[in-house]
């Protein structure tokens, strides 16, 4: 899916700022952070499946 492809230079991005010291790139949200960017991907990939958050974390694959 291309469209995910945004997501793997976000979170290098991100990765890549938190290495340098910089750890406001780890949790802080209104920026991409690398968390920020991971719960966005896993919402796609869980909507890429068909699945609702609901039952995706019914099915045990989502926390």
């Amino acid at each position: 899916m291309p469209r995910l492809t945004a997501y793997s230079v976000k979170l290098v991005a991100a990765l890549g700022k938190v290495k340098a010291g910089d750890f406001t790139w780890l949790t802080r949200p209104p920026i991409d952070s690398y968390q920020t960017v991971w719960f966005e991907w896993h919402e796609e990939l869980i909507g890429a499946a068909g699945l609702t958050r609901e039952e995706a974390a019914r099915s045990g694959d989502a926390q």
